[in-house]
């Protein structure tokens, strides 16, 4: 039995004999993969170079192990204070997977949503699992009032209303 990876090629996986009275062969040999993740077989086929020999049919069998996709990484983006602006990780889809990531607008965690495209034969480096996964990114918190009132100076008697206020606000 061999060990292999999910997209190895079985000429990397294999060795046919040589050096005999004939020839060892696998069809598509220098071509072929050797298939999906689990326990594969192959039939290999002893021609003899002549008559004082019998050809003979082997079963090669492959446990074909998933392959790994690295996990995307992204700069934690730690706290940040509310400003209605999205935020977002920059994790973007590729042929491997699909990354959701609405942004996060709105106060509390955000998370980027990754999910594998084919669960079957890829795995994830981070966990060794194919589960989706959820990385957070971002805690936007609740914006700070940063109105400033100026003093006023009012003269004894004289009405608030009469008083202009001014209030600047800087975000």
């Amino acid at each position: 039995s061999y060990g292999a990876t999910y997209g190895d090629l079985l000429k990397d996986i294999v060795t046919l004999p040589t050096g005999i009275e004939g020839t060892w062969s696998i069809e598509d040999f220098d071509t072929l993969t050797v298939g999906n993740a689990g326990t594969r077989t192959f039939k290999a086929v002893f021609t003899p170079a002549n008559n004082n020999y019998n050809g003979r049919e082997v079963t090669i069998t492959i446990e074909v192990a998933k392959a790994t996709v690295p996990t995307p990484e992204v700069t934690h983006k730690g706290q940040i204070e509310y400003t209605g602006g999205k935020v977002a990780s920059g994790i973007v889809s590729t042929d491997l997977y699909t990354a959701t990531d609405i942004g996060g607008v709105v106060v509390g965690k955000h998370s980027v949503q990754l999910v594998l495209k084919d669960k079957s034969n890829y795995m994830w480096s981070s966990t060794n699992k194919s589960d989706d996964i959820a990385i957070e990114y971002v805690e936007i918190i609740k914006a700070q009032n940063r109105d400033t009132i100026p003093a006023y100076t009012a003269i004894y008697g004289q009405q608030l209303s009469d008083i202009t206020i001014n209030i600047s606000s800087t975000t």
